[in-house]
C-alpha cells in the first residue's frame, strides 16, 4: 500500500496535500528508484496506476513534490482550472499521454475530475474522482473510480471529519472489495491553538483492528512556518525527518530529507526551489549518494493572470537533462451566481509581495469567520511602527498595501491577530 501511495504522491497532478505514508523514506527510495530505472530504460515515464492519493484534502502543510508554490493573487477575479493535458517526450516530439477535465459547483468547489488516456487516435475514459463537501465547504468524501470499458468501478474512498475550527482531524481510507467497502488505512491529527497541525498518527487495518504504523511530529518557528517534520516508524522505531528552509519572503526554498542510523542523521534527498518575485520558477530534486546527484527538475511558466500554465519535467541522465513530461493547464474565469461562498477554512497570513520591497508591498490574509482583525507592523526591536487593520471584518480573503516610505531600510515583522490566534511573518525594506 505504501509503495502505491509513494508513486502517486509524485505522479498525481496538482495534489495539494497528502495522506501521511512513510513520506520521508519514500522520497529517498523514489529518488533511488528513478536513478536505477533510468540506467536501462527510456525516458518516457511508465503509465501511472489509478490515483489513490488524497486530492485537495488534509492540511496544506506539505504540498506534492514538484507542485509549484503559486503567487497569491490579490485580484477579485477568480479562475478555475478546467483542463490539464499531460504529454510525454518520445525523443523528437511531444506525444499525448492523458488529460483531465474539472467540474465545479456553484460555490467554486471541485466536484469531479475526469481523466482520459490517449489511445492513439482518441481519448478514452481512465479514472474519475468525485468530491463531496459539508455546509462549511470542507471536503467530506472523495470517491475514486476506474473505467472498465463499459462502466465506472469503485476503487477507493476517503472519508474526512473536522473539528469546530474546520481542521481535518481524521481521514479514513476504504477500498472497494467484492461489492462492499473495507477499511484500509486512516490518519488522525492533532492541532495547536493556532490551528497548526502538530502531530499525526497513521494506522492500517489488519482485518480485525487498527494497527499503529507511523507517527509525525511537526514543529514551527515563531512566524508559524513549519521547520521540521519528524516521523517515526512505530514497528521498528525507525526515524526520518524533513527540514524546511525559507527565504526572506517566506518562500520554502529547501526541503531536506534525512534518516536516522542510530547515532546521526544521514542525508537522503532534497528539494531546491527557485523563486522570482515570489513566484516559483524551478523545482530541483536531488538524491544523496556521497554527494548531491540530480534526479528530476520541473520548470514552471505562468499566464498573465498568475495561473500556472505549463510544467516541464525533465530527468537527469547521462550528465544532461532529458525531457519526460509536459503539463499544460487551461483556466477560465469563474462565472455564474454562487449559492455558497468560496471561503477560507482557517486564518492564514501570506508572504508579502514583493519582498524585499521599496517602498510599498502587498500583504494578504484569510479570515474564515467574522472576526475582530488587527494587522500590525513591528521593527526588529518589537516596536509597533504601523497599524494596517484594526476592525471587524467579514469572512474571506483580504489584502492591504503597506507603504514604508517613512521607514529606514531593514527587517520588519507583520502580525495578524484574529480569532484568538496570532500569526507572524518577516519582510525586508530595501532602499
Amino acid at each position: 500500500m505504501w509503495l502505491k501511495n509513494l508513486y502517486n504522491e509524485f505522479s498525481t497532478h496538482n495534489s495539494k496535500c497528502r495522506l501521511t505514508m512513510m513520506r520521508i523514506l519514500q522520497l529517498g527510495l523514489f529518488a533511488i528508484f528513478l536513478m536505477v530505472g533510468s540506467l536501462g530504460q527510456s525516458q518516457i515515464p511508465q503509465k501511472r496506476v489509478p490515483n489513490i492519493s488524497p486530492v485537495d484534502i488534509q492540511s496544506n502543510r506539505l504540498r506534492k513534490i514538484g507542485e509549484p508554490q503559486m503567487l497569491r493573487s490579490t485580484q477579485t477575479t477568480k479562475f478555475e482550472l478546467r483542463t490539464v493535458l499531460v504529454q510525454t517526450w518520445n525523443g523528437s516530439a511531444w506525444v499525448n499521454w492523458y488529460t483531465s477535465d474539472y467540474t465545479y459547483n456553484t460555490g467554486g468547489k471541485k466536484i469531479q475530475e475526469l481523466s482520459r488516456d490517449w489511445a492513439g487516435t482518441q481519448w478514452v475514459n481512465s479514472q474519475q474522482y468525485n468530491f463531496t463537501y459539508d455546509v462549511n465547504g470542507n471536503m467530506t468524501n472523495q470517491l475514486n473510480q476506474y473505467w472498465s470499458d463499459t462502466a465506472w468501478i469503485n476503487l477507493y474512498q476517503y472519508i474526512l471529519t473536522y473539528d469546530s475550527m474546520d481542521n481535518n482531524i481524521s481521514t479514513l481510507v476504504q477500498r472497494w472489495n467484492l461489492g462492499e467497502w473495507e477499511n484500509d488505512e486512516q490518519d488522525s491529527s492533532v492541532y495547536n491553538s493556532q490551528n497548526k497541525e502538530i502531530s499525526e498518527l497513521h494506522q492500517f487495518w489488519s482485518g480485525f483492528a487498527w494497527v499503529n504504523n507511523l507517527k509525525d511530529s511537526i514543529s514551527y518557528d515563531d512566524q508559524g512556518q513549519e521547520i521540521e517534520l519528524l516521523q517515526e516508524e512505530l514497528s521498528d522505531s525507525s526515524f526520518y525527518r524533513e527540514l524546511f528552509a525559507y527565504d526572506l519572503g517566506g518562500n520554502d526554498t529547501n526541503l531536506l530529507f534525512q534518516s536516522w542510523n542510530g547515532s546521526a542523521w544521514l542525508n537522503a534527498s532534497q528539494e531546491i526551489r527557485t523563486f522570482v518575485g515570489g513566484i516559483e520558477t524551478n523545482d530541483l530534486r536531488q538524491n544523496w549518494i556521497n554527494s548531491w546527484m540530480n534526479i528530476i527538475q520541473d520548470s514552471y511558466s505562468y499566464d498573465l493572470n498568475g495561473n500556472l500554465s505549463m510544467d516541464l519535467e525533465q530527468q537527469w541522465s547521462g550528465g544532461m537533462w532529458m525531457n519526460t513530461t509536459l503539463t499544460t493547464e487551461t483556466y477560465q474565469v469563474a462565472t455564474g451566481i454562487r449559492d455558497e461562498p468560496n471561503l477560507p477554512v482557517q486564518y492564514n497570513l501570506f508572504a508579502n509581495y514583493p519582498n524585499p520591497f521599496n517602498p510599498s508591498t502587498m500583504i494578504a490574509y484569510d479570515v474564515p469567520r467574522r472576526s475582530n482583525v488587527q494587522l500590525s507592523v513591528y521593527d526588529v526591536l518589537g516596536r509597533k511602527v504601523a497599524t494596517l487593520v484594526d476592525d471587524v471584518q467579514e469572512p474571506g480573503s483580504h489584502h492591504v498595501q503597506f507603504n514604508a516610505s517613512n521607514l529606514s531600510s531593514g527587517i520588519y515583522f507583520y502580525e495578524l491577530r484574529a480569532g484568538g490566534i496570532s500569526l507572524h511573518r518577516k519582510m525586508v525594506l530595501l532602499r
